[in-house]
């Protein structure tokens, strides 16, 4: 079904562009206004013919094992008689320690782009907790630009603009839901005009907010994710995770 979807709107955008063609050369058939609604609805047909929704909890789920799995490995590394040390050795002057390992455990995963692998989603949502107003702070940043080098936009809060092609809100005491603490979570696949995939998670619900609405989402990148789609190819997205999600109004 979705294969018939996105084949009808990738057949609607030739016709349109065809029809554009005709009316620019020979001043017949439709008007421009026809034309572009024509097109409007050929786009987002293809759009969700074409978008598959990832599998958000298994991405949340192993992004949250990925964080997990270091932290285990970094304690194995320390020595076992590391609490003796502790207790013997007078602590240097310095930063407070607590604040060395707050640091730590908020420092991004800059060499993995894979968010199943890379444990940056568990660092977005702690970084989110204490952000407060994250729209003052957010930078306008085309979509595409951030997915071609997304690890110099870890740590940053973007702006993104897209039109909605899947969106889903998830319960409480969802697996997804206790991975931000416990309440709502919704997640929004959008498309930029470049066509760029945003896979938006939102802690929190996405509201009035629908498939075919155009909405602005802020957050923090966290990698890329790679979904099939029902074509049968792959598709893929940019993952941002932010707690801000706007419906563009016309």
């Amino acid at each position: 079904m979705g294969a018939l979807i996105g084949f009808l709107g990738l057949a609607g955008l030739v016709v349109a562009v065809v029809l554009l063609v005709v009316r620019f050369i020979f001043k017949k058939g439709l008007t421009y206004k026809n034309i572009g609604v024509l097109a409007g609805v050929a786009l987002a047909l293809f759009i969700v013919g074409l978008i598959i929704t990832p599998s958000a909890k298994e991405s949340f789920n192993a992004g949250r094992e990925a964080g997990q799995q270091a932290a285990m490995e970094a304690d194995s590394d320390k020595p076992e008689n590391a609490q003796e040390q502790h207790q013997t050795v007078s602590p240097p002057e310095g930063p407070d320690p607590e604040d060395s390992i707050s640091q730590k455990q908020s420092a991004w995963n800059t060499k993995d782009v894979n968010i199943e692998s890379n444990g940056n989603i568990s660092i977005a949502v702690r970084e989110l907790k204490n952000s407060g107003d994250i729209k003052s702070r957010a930078e306008n940043v085309p979509p595409a630009t951030v997915m071609k080098s997304p690890w110099k936009y870890y740590g940053k809060i973007v702006k993104l603009t897209g039109e909605v092609g899947i969106a889903q809100d998830y319960p409480p005491g969802s697996d997804i839901s206790k991975s931000f603490g416990g309440g709502e979570v919704g997640e929004l696949v959008l498309v930029n005009e470049d066509l760029t995939f945003i896979d938006y998670i939102n802690v929190g619900s996405t509201g009035d907010i629908n498939v075919g609405d155009k909405a602005v989402v802020y957050g923090y990148p966290v990698g890329l994710v790679e979904v099939g789609n029902k074509l049968g190819g792959k598709t893929t997205q940019l993952v941002i995770v932010g707690n801000v999600v706007e419906k563009v109004t016309k």
